[in-house]
């Protein structure tokens, strides 16, 4: 493989991404989570816990350069076709999910079904388990340990992972509604989620929102 130099993504570029989509999530999570509270309170109720989550998937290199020369790194490790990942989890409910509603103390499970390669941001204090680096899709599993996430509060986190992942989630949490969101492009345009939210509380504002993010029905199967 040629590499041409200041072509090749090294840690210090790819930095400058993930910053970007973490400023993108935490505006994301101000709305979200005050929207997501006022449905889940009126479906639910006051008594049970809820916890909202929504993944993105971005590619790292974009379709207009793939063939090139573009190269993307994780502590020096070259990473065929490489995605971010960001997983938002947020306590939309009326109280706070302590440690002790784990069931068991068994975290909560994400399922990433892409080689993994590493971490490149946690937010909200989220206490993870990652894989090894280069760890086969079949056994690529982050896990999310017990701890207290207050109310209105949110936990986040970002991989970068090579191929194309497909989050799934195992949660043990005892009397709680786990709602997902699913961002309707999954080119990774996570504003996507703004219309899903919107859309939930049958608000006008989501016609808008369908106008000004594009997307796509999800695939029941």
């Amino acid at each position: 493989m040629h590499h041409v130099e200041g072509v090749a993504l090294n840690a210090a570029a790819m930095a400058v991404e993930w910053s970007v989509v973490g400023w993108v999530v935490t505006a994301v999570l101000a709305t979200a989570a005050i929207i997501a509270t006022v449905i889940v309170t009126r479906r639910f109720g006051t008594r049970r816990a809820a916890l909202t989550w929504f993944s993105e998937s971005t590619p790292l290199i974009s379709r207009v350069a793939e063939g090139s020369q573009l190269e993307v790194m994780y502590r020096d490790i070259p990473v065929l076709d490489p995605v971010l990942i960001t997983v938002v989890f947020v306590n939309s409910g009326p109280r706070d999910i302590t440690s002790d509603m784990f069931d068991a103390g068994r975290p909560i499970s994400v399922g990433i079904a892409a080689q993994f390669y590493g971490v490149t941001k946690i937010e909200g204090g989220a206490k993870i388990d990652v894989p090894a680096v280069g760890t086969e899709p079949t056994s690529a599993t982050i896990r999310v340990n017990p701890l207290l996430l207050k109310r209105r509060q949110s936990w986040s986190f970002s991989v970068v992972v090579s191929g194309v992942p497909a989050v799934t989630l195992d949660t043990p949490l005892i009397d709680t509604d786990v709602k997902e969101i699913v961002p309707r492009d999954w080119q990774g345009t996570i504003w996507s989620t703004f219309a899903e939210v919107f859309t939930g509380m049958g608000s006008p504002i989501a016609e808008v929102a369908a106008l000004l993010v594009p997307g796509r029905r999800t695939n029941q199967g």
